[in-house]
């Protein structure tokens, strides 16, 4: 599909991957969840992602079919989360079919190309606040055995 919803030339680029590979790159493959090779595989993937003909078009319907799954129109779920939150923030509120939702973010994705970059930076933040807290939890955490290891010894 292109912008407009038409089918037309463009085959989608993870279509010309066999299946297998093709649930590699884009995260699909559950034996390579959350291991470093999936990592590195999902990153490749999003990177296919930028170049192909639909990718907008596909990250849009992703985003109103609020799909958890792997790596769609270049974005992991939580990215595609904050690309709606900004959407929405920019006034965007979809009504209508699927189509028609899909159709209006397409175009609002269209209209602010520099939104899918904001939405990493601001899941970059998130990430690194979410490591932040949990190191210093698990710091007090280590704090707080060795309080406890240090009283048994005592009493």
């Amino acid at each position: 599909m292109n912008i407009t919803g038409n089918q037309g030339s463009h085959t989608p680029l993870c279509r010309q991957f066999p299946r297998r590979w093709a649930d590699r790159l884009w995260g699909l493959d559950e034996e390579l969840t959350g291991t470093r090779t999936g990592r590195e595989l999902a990153r490749a993937g999003a990177l296919i992602c930028r170049e192909c003909p639909v990718r907008v078009v596909c990250l849009a319907s992703a985003i109103v079919r609020k799909d958890r799954s792997g790596i769609l129109g270049g974005l992991s779920w939580t990215m595609r989360k904050q690309v709606a939150r900004l959407a929405a923030l920019d006034g965007l509120q979809p009504e209508g079919s699927e189509r028609k939702r899909t159709m209006d973010l397409a175009r609002w994705l269209a209209a602010h190309p520099d939104a899918v970059a904001k939405a990493r930076s601001i899941e970059s933040r998130n990430r690194a606040f979410r490591r932040t807290v949990e190191k210093a939890a698990k710091a007090e955490g280590n704090a707080e055995g060795e309080v406890r290891s240090a009283q048994s010894a005592l009493f």
